[in-house]
C-alpha cells in the first residue's frame, strides 16, 4: 500500500528562520555586548570630553544599567549637546533608543558616532546589527563590511557578515566569511555555529559535523549546537553519534520539540522502534494538540505491528482534527493491517469525501476491497486512482495488473503490467509478472525476455529463476532450463536460512528482554551459525555476553558486528 507517512527528512526550522533578522540571538550579543562594554567602561572618558557632559554621560549609563532607557535617553541627550563631539555619549545613546525601538533616532546616533570615529569599526558593527534587526539585509551587510575593511583582522565584523549573507540565502559567502572569523579567533563559538549551520543547509554533512562539535565543545550549554551537530550526524548516517547529540540537546531543553522529534526520527532510522515510540509519546505529553506527534506515534506502531494501538492514537488526532486526510490515511494503513477491512473501506470513503482527487486514497480503498475478494469494486477504484495520477504512481498499475490477471483479463492485464514498467524501468516485479501473462498467453520468447529482464533488478529472487527455468525447459532448452533451476534451488535455501536465522535471532532478543541470559547466547550462536555475515547476530551476542559479565567475549562479538557493520550501535 502507498503509506502517506511523515515528511521525511523534514526540517522544523528552514534556513530563513535559523538566520532570522528580526530579534535574533546574534543581534542582541552585539547590542548587550556594547552596552555592557559601555556600563563598565563608563568612568574612563574624562579626559575626552568635558567634566560636565562626563557626568551627564554617567548619569545616563546608571539608568540604562537599571532598565530606565527612558530616562538614560533624556540624561544622554543633554550629554551630547553639552558636548556634541562626545563619542561615547553618542554610542550610549543610539543603543538606549534601539532599546525602545526608535530605530531611526538610533541610526542616526550611531551615524554621528560614525562622523566622529570614521576609523572606528564598533560604529559600523552597531548600526549594521540596527539595520539588520529592522530587515534591512543590504544595508546591515555594507555596514559589516565596512568594519571589516576598517579592523580586517575583527573576527566578530567577518561573522556578522557571515550571518546576513546566510540569511539572504548566499551560504557560499557566508561560509568564506564564518571560515574567516575562525581563522582570525579560533574560539568564537558563535562563529563555529553559523559555519555548521551553513554547511548543513548546504548539503555538506561531514563539514557541518566538524563545525558543530567544535561549537558544541566551545558552548556546552548551548542548545542548538547540539541539535544541529545531531541533525548533521544524522544526515551522515552516523545515527548513534545524531542520537547521542540530540539526547544532549534533550538534557538541555527537555521541552525542545524539535529536538525530541529529531531524536525520535534517528531512533526510528536506527530500528529501535520502542525508543521512538516512548519519545513522541513524551512529545505529545509536552503538546496535547501535536497532531504530528501523534501521527508519527502511530505510523511506528504501525511498523511494530501493534494496530490496535495505532488506530487508538490516530482516532486521537482524528479528534483534535477532524478533517486532516493525513492521518485517515495512516489510519486506513492500521485497519487494513488489523484485517479490519469493512473499516478500513469506510474509512478511505470518508477521506476521498474530503479529498475528492487524492489518488492514494482510491488506490488504499481498492486494496481494502480487494481483501474483501470485492475485485470489481476494486478495479473501480483502482482506474479512478488511474484517471488522477496517469503517470506518477507505477503501483496503481501493477495493482490494477494484479486483479485483472486473477479474473483471467490477460490483455488488459499485460497492458496495466506494461504501465508499470513504462514509468518505473526498474520495476523488477511488474517486469517479472508480465513475463507470466506473456507465458499463460503462450508468448514463450517474450516471457523469457521479460524474466532475463525482470533478474537484472532481482537476481535473488527463487521464484523468478525457478519460473525462467520452467519456461525455458518448454522451449526444450534442457541446460539452460536445469541452470535456472538449480539456481533457483540453491537461492530458496538461502532464503529458508535466512528466515530460520531471523525468527532465532527475535527469540533470543525475546529472552534477553526477559532475562534468559543462557538461552539467548545460544540462539545468538545458531544465528551466527546459520548466517556468519549477520551483524545483528554478533551485536545481540556480545548484549548478551555483556549482560552474563563476559567482557572480553563480549568485546571480541561486538568487533565483529562492527566490522560487519561500521554504523552499528554502541554497546
Amino acid at each position: 500500500m502507498l503509506i502517506a507517512g511523515k515528511d521525511a527528512c523534514a526540517l522544523v526550522e528552514s534556513l530563513l528562520s535559523k538566520f532570522n533578522f528580526m530579534g535574533s540571538k546574534f543581534i542582541q550579543k552585539i547590542i548587550f555586548a556594547f552596552l555592557s562594554l559601555i556600563l563598565i567602561s563608563a568612568p574612563i572618558f574624562p579626559q575626552k570630553s568635558g567634566n560636565n557632559a562626563v557626568a551627564i554621560y554617567q548619569k545616563g549609563v546608571a539608568l540604562a544599567k537599571k532598565n530606565d532607557f527612558s530616562g538614560a535617553i533624556q540624561e544622554l541627550e543633554k550629554a551630547v549637546k553639552a558636548n556634541p563631539k562626545y563619542y561615547e555619549a553618542f554610542v550610549a545613546l543610539g543603543l538606549a533608543r534601539q532599546q525602545i525601538q526608535d530605530f531611526n533616532s538610533a541610526a542616526e546616533a550611531f551615524r554621528q558616532a560614525i562622523t566622529l570615529r570614521p576609523k572606528s569599526a564598533e560604529p559600523h558593527l552597531l548600526l549594521g546589527a540596527l539595520l539588520q534587526q529592522l530587515n534591512d539585509a543590504d544595508g546591515a551587510l555594507a555596514e559589516y563590511r565596512e568594519a571589516a575593511r576598517i579592523a580586517p583582522n575583527s573576527a566578530e565584523a567577518h561573522s556578522a557578515a557571515g550571518f546576513v549573507l546566510a540569511a539572504t540565502n548566499q551560504l557560499p559567502e557566508a561560509i568564506k566569511e564564518f571560515e574567516t572569523a575562525i581563522k582570525l579567533k579560533p574560539t568564537l563559538a558563535q562563529a563555529h555555529y553559523y559555519l555548521g549551520t551553513a554547511r548543513y543547509f548546504s548539503d555538506d554533512a561531514a563539514g557541518a559535523v566538524k563545525a558543530l562539535a567544535q561549537a558544541a565543545k566551545l558552548m556546552p550549554t548551548n542548545t542548538d549546537a547540539h541539535y544541529y551537530l545531531g541533525l548533521a550526524y544524522g544526515k551522515t548516517g552516523d545515527l548513534p553519534s545524531a542520537i547521542a547529540s540530540l539526547q544532549k540537546a534533550v538534557k538541555l531543553a527537555p521541552e525542545m520539540l524539535e529536538a525530541r522529534q529529531a531524536m525520535a526520527e534517528a531512533f526510528v532510522a536506527d530500528g529501535d522502534l520502542d525508543a521512538a515510540a516512548e519519545e513522541f509519546r513524551v512529545l505529545i505529553k509536552l503538546k496535547p494538540d501535536f497532531v504530528q506527534g501523534y501521527n508519527n506515534l502511530g505510523l511506528v506502531l504501525i511498523e511494530k505491528r501493534t494496530p490496535d494501538e495505532a488506530i487508538a492514537i490516530f482516532q486521537k488526532a482524528l479528534e483534535l482534527e477532524p478533517n486532516n486526510t493525513l492521518v485517515r490515511h495512516n489510519l486506513g494503513i492500521a485497519l487494513i493491517q488489523k484485517a479490519d477491512f469493512a473499516a478500513a473501506v469506510k474509512n478511505y470513503q470518508d477521506l476521498i469525501r474530503l479529498s475528492p482527487d487524492d489518488a492514494v486514497a482510491f488506490y488504499n480503498l481498492a486494496l481494502a476491497f480487494k481483501q474483501q475478494d470485492k475485485l470489481d469494486e476494486a478495479v473501480t477504484n483502482l482506474r479512478r486512482a488511474v484517471e488522477l495520477q496517469p503517470d506518477k504512481l507505477p503501483e496503481i498499475y501493477y495493482t490494477l495488473g494484479v486483479i485483472l490477471l486473477q479474473q483471467a483479463k490477460l490483455d488488459e492485464s499485460a497492458n496495466a503490467f506494461q504501465k508499470a514498467t513504462e514509468i518505473k524501468p526498474d520495476y523488477g516485479e511488474a517486469i517479472y509478472t508480465l513475463g507470466s501473462v506473456r507465458q499463460q498467453q503462450g508468448k514463450l520468447d517474450e516471457a523469457i525476455t521479460l524474466f532475463r529482464a525482470a533478474l537484472k533488478f532481482l537476481p535473488d529472487a527463487p521464484e523468478i529463476h525457478n519460473t525462467l527455468g520452467a519456461t525455458l525447459r518448454a522451449k526444450g532448452d534442457i541446460d539452460a532450463a536445469k541452470a535456472e533451476l538449480q539456481e533457483a534451488a540453491r537461492l530458496n535455501r538461502i532464503k529458508t536460512t535466512r528466515q530460520s536465522a531471523m525468527f532465532t535471532l527475535n527469540t533470543g532478543i525475546a529472552n534477553l528482554k526477559a532475562g534468559k541470559i543462557d538461552a539467548a547466547i545460544l540462539q545468538f550462536e545458531t544465528v551466527i551459525k546459520l548466517t556468519p555475515d549477520n551483524a545483528d547476530g554478533y551485536f545481540n551476542l556480545a548484549k548478551a555476553l555483556k549482560a552474563k559479565g563476559k567482557k572480553p567475549e563480549a568485546e571480541v562479538a561486538y568487533r565483529k558486528a562492527k566490522q560487519l557493520n561500521p554504523q552499528i550501535k554502541p554497546l
